[in-house]
Formats: C-alpha cells, sequence, structure tokens
C-alpha cells in the first residue's frame, strides 16, 4: 500500500504506490529511499598478511523454486472509521544545544550518533545524561589509529568570540493541539515489556519500530515482529591518521548579548516528519517535511522553495 514502510539489503524505503514482487533498490516508481545502510569507513594501512585458514567445503546451491500466478485484484473494500489520534512522533532538533530547553520526544545530533529526550531538560549533554536521553543510532566505532603523518601547520589565531547569547527565555506559550500519530519511543529493549504497533526501541546500537504487538522476541532475529529504523554503522577499517597541528590562540570573548524579549505563544505540539517523496525545486516544502534526494533523506528545519537538500543547511538536516 502507498506509504508502507520496510526494510532491504539495510536500507530503508516508503512505498509511492500500491504494488507486489517490486524490489525496492530497483523500482524507483514503486518505492523511495528513506535512509540508506551506512558506508563503510576508509580502508586504513593494510596490515601483516595472517595464517591462511583452511578452505571450508562448498555446500550444494538450491534451486529457485518457480514464480506463482498473480492473483486478480479483489474488490476495494469500504472506508474504516477515522482512529483516535495517536501519540506524537520524534521532533527533529538538529545538533544539541547547550543552551536549548529541549521537551520529551525532541530528538538531537550529538557526536555524531543521534539521540532522543525522555524528559524535558537544558545543558544535559545526551552521551553521560541517560535519565534525559535515550541513544536512537551510534556513530559507527572509529578505525585502528594509523600510521603517523607529517605534523600540520600551526593553527591560525582564533577570531574574536561571537556576541554572547539572547537572554533568558519568555514564558511557554499555551500547549498546541496534538500532532499526527508518529513512532513511540520506548527506549532500550526489554524482554519483559509488552510492545504495541508502532513502538520503537533501541537494541545492540540499532533501533527498531513494532509491525505488530508481542513480548519477548528479540529485534534483530523477530522480523515478524520488528522492521530495522536505523542500523549501527560498520566499524571502519584502519585509516592513516596524522598528527594534529598545534591550537591557534583563544579568540577575545564577545559582548554579552542583549535580554530576549518574552516569548511568543507556544507553536502546535511537536508532530511526526511528513514524508513527501522525492524533492522538487517547484514544491513548497514546511517545517517537518521529509524528502528524499541522491538516495539520501532529509528533514525541513524550515520552510521554503527550490533549496537542494544536500548544499541547503540551513533549510534541510539529514536524520
Amino acid at each position: 500500500m502507498v506509504n508502507d514502510e520496510v526494510t532491504f539489503g539495510g536500507s530503508s524505503y516508503v512505498a509511492t504506490q500500491a504494488g507486489s514482487n517490486e524490489e525496492p533498490d530497483n523500482s524507483p516508481s514503486y518505492w523511495t529511499l528513506l535512509a540508506q545502510v551506512g558506508s563503510a569507513g576508509a580502508t586504513g594501512a593494510t596490515g601483516a598478511t595472517g595464517p591462511a585458514g583452511p578452505t571450508g567445503a562448498t555446500g550444494p546451491t538450491g534451486a529457485t523454486g518457480p514464480t506463482g500466478v498473480t492473483g486478480s485484484t479483489g474488490p476495494q473494500g469500504t472506508t474504516g472509521a477515522t482512529g483516535a489520534t495517536g501519540p506524537a512522533g520524534l521532533n527533529w532538533q538538529g545538533t544539541w544545544s547547550s543552551s536549548t530547553a529541549y521537551s520529551l520526544n525532541d530528538a538531537i545530533a550529538y557526536n555524531g550518533s543521534s539521540y532522543i529526550a525522555i524528559q524535558a531538560g537544558t545543558n544535559q549533554e545526551p552521551d553521560i545524561s541517560s535519565s534525559f536521553w535515550t541513544l536512537l543510532a551510534q556513530v559507527g566505532a572509529a578505525g585502528a589509529t594509523g600510521a603517523a603523518g607529517v605534523t600540520g601547520p600551526a593553527g591560525p589565531t582564533g577570531a574574536a568570540g561571537a556576541t554572547g547569547s539572547t537572554g533568558t527565555q519568555g514564558a511557554a506559550g499555551a500547549t498546541g493541539a496534538a500532532g499526527p500519530t508518529g513512532l513511540n519511543w520506548q527506549g532500550t529493549w526489554s524482554a519483559s515489556s509488552a510492545y504495541a504497533v508502532n513502538n520503537a526501541v533501541a537494541y545492540n546500537g540499532s533501533s527498531y519500530i513494532a509491525i505488530q504487538a508481542g513480548t519477548n522476541h528479540e529485534p534483530d532475529i523477530g522480523a515478524s515482529y520488528w522492521n530495522l529504523l536505523a542500523q549501527v554503522g560498520t566499524t571502519g577499517a584502519t585509516g592513516a591518521t596524522g598528527v594534529t597541528g598545534s591550537a591557534g590562540p583563544t579568540g577575545a570573548a564577545g559582548a554579552t548579548g542583549p535580554t530576549g524579549s518574552q516569548g511568543a505563544t507556544g507553536a502546535v505540539g511537536p508532530a511526526g516528519l511528513d514524508w513527501l517523496g522525492i524533492w522538487s525545486s517547484a514544491t513548497p516544502y514546511a517545517l517537518n517535511d521529509a524528502v528524499a534526494y541522491n538516495d539520501s533523506s532529509y528533514i525541513a528545519i524550515q520552510a521554503g522553495t527550490n533549496q537542494e537538500p544536500d548544499t541547503s543547511p540551513s533549510f534541510w538536516t539529514l536524520p
């Protein structure tokens, strides 16, 4: 069906029209790439050759079974009643900032990994504040240290510090209306928890979303209960790393910023991303619209038209 989400070859796809037996990686008229499997790290220096292991026996290749005849399409059923409004999806906030006040279900990027807030807070570093943040997708492990490179030149003198941050935030506005149904983040998977459809969990560095209710079904081997949402990055090969150049002197401190004005009435509550398929230069996009562009997916962080996702970081961010 349209907007069905699947995983294939380590990547995730969303259906753009109804169909059967259309492989996502070579059927662009039926599927759009949602999140591509992480690429391997750069190849490092070749290590010493280890002793050759014994050659295992090659098993026989099984014969391919014949493809069954496609059945005729059944008549369309009557439209069901509208379901109740579901819980709010994650609200992407971009790179984490110590000065930003985050709310429940806000999601951020920090040191190459992504996290989701499990309670409101400010200046709680995601990687050391497990009571405020849960890991959503972990950055791939760094390759082993390569051979030392040539010492880099001394860095230039740092520029003068930026103007101080804006004054304290105004009073919070009224709570907005509930957003559309998104995934319901449950944190780290537990064998004793009963999960419902659209519950999302973290397991062994990857994240998964429930496609049916169940208990004690491990996400990585329970394909009939879970779909892969974001796969942990592969460990990069050993890379050649040069010696870090000496740091330039610290720039002068910037002037203190002015006191901020009172905040306006709060906007409508956070909404899940709104998938709009392949990016088009003629389409006006709104905040939290999501598109596919050059085999990657992007989320709008402000409204705009004709802003190419891969060259417009002030309008788009990678999930």
